[in-house]
């Protein structure tokens, strides 16, 4: 029998791409195989996929981004000739590109009803001992997917209490592009599904107090709003995801948006999350403000990201505002609110941010065209053309 050397990519940012990366390197491990884990986000994921190196390489819970989609499809090709590739993924990634991948040979495993650990373990699930769904439960209640078409049944062998204890701590635990301390829970978590560690604890108690740190911030210094959508900055090492999440939990407004700046990378990561019964797309919303402000953005419905040059975090702003306006006006059965320039509020907070990138001769080109490809998307949630 020939053993082989698997290789695998896969995101750094949640626990989603944790467990995923833990059931793939388990179920191959147990066939006998030898594995290589390396966790990306979306600024180096490219660089990690064109690295690897073996006979089976996965990428799990990275999104194709519409940006570097081109870039993305070469890659994996190009893996594809001399390896078996097996892309898993839960994002809204463009169906033509899927297909393309698995007429290319990729073995692609993709929907948007369960998050990519829960698609992970029922690949894989016939070479892994049973106790392992576990590892799955984790990742759907971490991604906020519990209810997902495979991981209602999944949840229903879990014991509840204890299963959203294990994958809050572990989710609460994650230091922010901490690789190391990944790669070690891997093999913690192999041996012990209720593993519990100083080094584990210590980082999510931190990260309660920095909520309720955040929270205090919120109350106190009551958050720039433009009467469709708060947004304040998050503290730097706090997730901003959790920042506009708490953002939800003590504002009226039913859109968040928490930023931090990443000094390294002289870029903002942002968070976008909306409440309940909310229609707007924050996944096409994101991609659509942040590709005309030389970034981009994606992600799902209720939750998604973006990451922009410096200078254009007030460009980035301003196009989410104006694309909520465009909603607000287009709906017909919703009376208009305030108009945005009457705001006080927003005027005063976006004419001190605001930067738009004139310098970017693609940004002054392609905004306007970008735009009116994602205004439908965006508010009807209608499926790409």
């Amino acid at each position: 029998m020939h053993l082989m050397h698997v290789h695998v990519v896969s995101h750094i940012a949640d626990l989603d791409g944790l467990m995923s990366a833990l059931l793939i390197k388990q179920a191959e491990e147990i066939s006998g195989n030898s594995v290589t884990v390396r966790f990306a986000d979306y600024y180096d994921y490219l660089e990690k996929i064109a690295q690897a190196e073996g006979d089976k390489i996965y990428v799990a819970d990275l999104g194709i981004d519409p940006l570097t989609q081109p870039s993305f499809k070469k890659t994996i090709m190009e893996k594809s000739r001399r390896a078996q590739v097996i892309y898993i993924d839960h994002h809204p990634d463009d169906p033509q590109v899927l297909t393309h991948l698995a007429q290319s040979g990729t073995t692609v495993v993709h929907s948007r009803e369960d998050c990519a650990g829960v698609l992970t373990y029922d690949h894989l699930k016939d070479r892994l001992p049973p106790r392992y769904f576990l590892y799955a439960v984790y990742a759907a209640i971490g991604d906020h997917m519990e209810r997902g078409k495979l991981a209602a049944s999944l949840m229903d062998k879990a014991d509840g209490i204890l299963a959203y204890f294990e994958a809050s701590l572990l989710t609460l635990g994650l230091v922010q592009d901490d690789e190391a301390q990944r790669l070690h829970l891997l093999e913690a978590l192999a041996r012990d599904p209720y593993y519990h560690d100083p080094e584990l604890v210590q980082p999510a108690l931190r990260q309660i107090e920095a909520v309720s740190s955040f929270i205090s911030k919120i109350r106190g210094l009551s958050p720039m709003a433009s009467g469709r959508f708060s947004w304040l900055a998050a503290e730097a090492d706090f997730f901003t995801g959790r920042a506009a999440y708490a953002m939800l939990q003590e504002l009226p407004l039913k859109i968040s948006v928490a930023y931090r700046l990443d000094l390294a990378r002289s870029e903002y990561q942002i968070s976008l999350r909306r409440a309940e019964g909310v229609e707007v797309d924050l996944g096409e919303l994101s991609h659509a403000a942040a590709s005309s402000c030389g970034g981009d953005g994606g992600g799902h419905p209720a939750a998604s990201g973006a990451r922009v040059p410096q200078e254009n975090l007030g460009c980035f702003l301003s196009q989410i505002g104006e694309l909520l306006a465009y909603f607000q006006e287009a709906k017909p059965s919703t009376p208009s609110s305030q108009p945005e320039s009457h705001n006080p509020r927003r005027s005063k907070a976006f004419s001190s941010c605001e930067t738009r990138p004139s310098s970017d001769k693609r940004t002054a080109q392609s905004s306007h065209q970008r735009r009116t490809q994602h205004l439908t998307r965006i508010f009807l949630q209608l499926p790409s053309p």
